[in-house]
């Protein structure tokens, strides 16, 4: 599953589930990341099947849960990465070298 199809399921609705199959639920961690960058909880993992995975979220409506889906959403429309993971802040000393 791509970024853009998960992407498209966290658009602001009360809640949204994943049904995965088989090496689908690799994905289930990059799907949690993202949740969480537009604002989403995952309330519930469930096993209906051998081989299926069901990812339950819910939108969470917290102050700070909708400012970080808020920069999300406004550095995707920028042009922006999706995630800043793993890119620590710029901390270059300034011309004086302090």
């Amino acid at each position: 599953m791509r970024d853009e199809e998960i992407l498209a399921r966290f658009d602001g609705r009360g809640g949204t589930e994943f049904l995965l199959g088989g090496f689908e639920a690799l994905n289930s961690h990059m799907i949690t990341a993202i949740a969480s960058k537009c604002g989403y909880d995952l309330r519930a993992t469930e096993l209906p099947g051998k081989s299926a995975m069901r990812l339950i979220y819910v939108r969470n409506d917290a102050p700070l849960a909708r400012r970080r889906a808020q920069q999300t959403q406004e550095r995707l429309r920028a042009g922006g990465p999706l995630c800043l993971c793993g890119k620590p802040p710029d901390r270059s000393p300034g011309p004086s070298g302090l």
